[in-house]
């Protein structure tokens, strides 16, 4: 672990040359490397919302289902570049899909973040700090409310693990772009430490893999060796899987569309539900679904759209 942390310290310190040039990409905020979000583009966000339209009117709709959606910002939104570069529209993107998708309850997380929620090295946030989140949904999605206080997350009695304790994301490719000026601001960035939550349900559920036909558990400890350690939450980047909790006390059963940001989320969702059956649209045809999954057998299920501000603009893979 001592070699990984050098490395990265290593390749901060090399970080590249030009003071005319930089990367343009990213900067520096409280200890955290950061991209500069581009402006809203309508046109993207417009394309993600046809999609799950589609998701919604061909296996949803006709089964009945509760249908929910909630938008990840990015890091942007809690540490804005002072440089004013980029900054994203939050509130015009919320309402386009919200007002979009009106066939599903809004769920608000923002006020459940902050910049601490997020990895340093990384876009993605960090699970230990998502208990207010996946409390704030739970709450929407059996209840009927929107406040996040029921207090089912004291009961699921999770117990915080490490899981790599120097990790760096994919935003440390900044550094060896970044200019001879930004050398000592990105040499500051320390690497991450990778925490994961867990309880007796967690370790008896279940992940079936549609993609390879394996079965495995919640993390895969295999993928903190990979090109990107994020990927042990989940089994990283896959089509199509389901989630089965034998330790469940209903029959509920949950369909979430997700991004990689569901990776980390969806596991404190467990404890809720028989069985979440979770897709990623961006490596299986929305219209496909209907040959690996009998939708009729989720009739009456939840149903949630998890994405990030980052993915609705830049929509392009989602399929």
């Amino acid at each position: 672990m001592a070699a990984v942390c050098f490395l990265f310290l290593a390749l901060l310190a090399a970080a590249a040359v030009s003071v005319s040039g930089g990367s343009g990409k990213y900067y520096v905020s409280d200890g955290s490397i950061v991209a500069v979000s581009p402006p809203l583009d309508e046109k993207s966000v417009l394309r993600a919302t046809d999609r799950f339209a589609y998701l919604h009117d061909t296996w949803l709709a006709p089964n009945d289902m509760h249908i929910f959606v909630a938008v990840v910002p990015d890091k942007s939104y809690y540490m804005p570049d002072k440089k004013g570069r980029g900054q994203m529209d939050y509130a015009a993107m919320y309402d386009m899909v919200y007002g979009a998708m009106d066939y599903a309850s809004p769920i608000h997380i923002a006020d459940c973040l902050d910049k601490d929620a997020y990895y340093s090295t990384d876009s993605h946030w960090r699970q230990e700090c998502l208990l207010p989140v996946a409390e704030r949904i739970t709450d929407a999605m059996l209840h009927g409310t929107d406040t996040g206080s029921s207090g089912a997350f004291a009961a699921a009695a999770y117990e915080t693990k490490t899981a790599a304790d120097s990790f760096t994301g994919s935003y440390a490719d900044a550094v060896t772009e970044a200019a001879a000026w930004e050398k000592k601001q990105f040499s500051q960035v320390k690497p991450d430490t990778i925490f994961y939550l867990t309880n007796e349900i967690l370790e008896q559920a279940s992940v079936y893999i549609y993609d390879t036909g394996t079965t495995s558990g919640i993390y895969s400890e295999e993928k903190l060796h990979s090109r990107n350690p994020y990927d042990f939450f989940l089994s990283g980047p896959v089509a199509l899987m389901r989630i089965e909790n034998p330790a469940a006390e209903t029959d509920r059963k949950l369909i979430a569309f997700r991004d990689s940001y569901g990776s980390s989320l969806l596991p404190l969702l467990v404890p809720f539900y028989r069985e979440i059956l979770v897709a990623d649209i961006r490596y299986t045809m929305s219209g496909r679904l209907g040959e690996f999954v009998d939708f009729a057998s989720y009739r009456g299920a939840d149903a949630l759209f998890l994405y990030s501000t980052t993915l609705l603009n830049r929509s392009i893979s989602l399929r």
